[in-house]
């Protein structure tokens, strides 16, 4: 029987929490904001690269490789916003710690995160944008500093675009000051 997709969120968000205490909390266990996904992706033992992907004329975000053996290999559209390329890089460590839970096939992993990846159908890619979103929006901090911020206050904080804030805020049921 396939996981649910409520069942799929869990896991992302546990995972995020974890990833978030383990390489990001300072010693008194505050996340300090921003958090910076590509510190923690190299943290876990991956490279990440920047790269004018535009060329490719798919709206290719960026991509992550995961070889049989050797380091994973994010690269990142770096021709897109910085908010777009800070949540890439998030997403692309979501699939990262999704696939090292599971057995790599011989030719690795891979994964392009384009337009097609935020539709939410996927079992692996809502798995990748839950931790991406809990990873640079953690409940706690979102919690907090809704009581003080509007929307666009908030999307400067956690720098991530405006879209992303208000989907994390959908998510968590909260609405920030006007």
């Amino acid at each position: 029987m396939p996981e649910s997709i409520a069942a799929i969120k869990k896991r992302a968000t546990m995972a995020a929490a974890q990833t978030l205490n383990t390489y990001w909390a300072d010693v008194n266990g505050e996340i300090p904001l921003p958090v910076d996904a590509t510190v923690i992706a190299e943290k876990l033992g991956a490279e990440v690269y920047a790269a004018d992907l535009s060329r490719e004329g798919d709206n290719l975000s960026g991509f992550i490789y995961i070889p049989p053996v050797g380091p994973p290999q994010i690269t990142i559209n770096s021709a897109e916003h910085i908010h777009r390329r800070r949540f890439t890089c998030a997403h692309e460590v979501g699939h990262m710690l999704d696939i090292r839970s599971r057995e790599l096939g011989e030719g690795g992993f891979v994964d392009r995160r384009d337009t097609l990846s935020s539709a939410g159908t996927d079992p692996r890619e809502v798995f990748a944008n839950t931790f991406a979103a809990t990873l640079l929006m953690p409940s706690d901090e979102v919690e907090w500093l809704a009581e003080e911020l509007d929307l666009y206050g908030l999307a400067r904080r956690f720098r991530v675009s405006t879209d992303a804030m208000q989907n994390r805020l959908d998510t968590l049921g909260l609405r920030p000051v006007a």
